[in-house]
């Protein structure tokens, strides 16, 4: 086993059926390519990914918390900031596939996943860092963070 092996986690959008396409590209390409990276899945209980694919496994939040060098979002800018506060103390880099609307954060496209995949492995990459801001927010009522 290669102890340069790369981890990449792939986190999805529950409620968005078009991360299927991107899911079954990948796939394909890991059978067709066998890159040197094993590939976790989470996907919040999404009813639109299947079950049985056979190069990803199916993983929890703090699985990927714990052993991911890499997280590959398929949503929006939405999934990103849902994750970001779960990882950011591990300083884990974050890909967003932008899977509709504008995408500020997520800015890869789907046509273009695969080519930054193999970047990545092949650590041809920038990562872009990004503040993290923190508030909180008193009422008569409640606190909101």
């Amino acid at each position: 086993m290669n102890i340069n092996r790369k981890i990449i986690a792939i986190v999805v959008h529950p409620r968005k059926e078009q991360v299927v396409g991107p899911l079954n590209e990948i796939d394909r390409w890991i059978t067709r390519e066998n890159p040197d990276a094993d590939f976790l899945l989470f996907t919040y209980g999404s009813r639109y990914v299947r079950d049985d694919y056979a190069n990803y496994k199916f993983s929890t939040l703090e699985e990927i918390i714990d052993k991911a060098d890499m997280v590959l979002t398929l949503g929006g800018d939405g999934s990103i900031l849902r994750l970001v506060h779960a990882i950011a103390e591990r300083g884990i880099p974050i890909m967003g596939v932008n899977m509709g609307g504008l995408g500020f954060l997520a800015d890869t496209s789907p046509e273009s996943l695969i080519m930054h995949l193999k970047a990545f492995l092949s650590g041809n990459y920038i990562i872009e860092g990004r503040t993290l801001m923190k508030a909180h927010c008193v009422t008569d009522n409640h606190d909101f963070y």
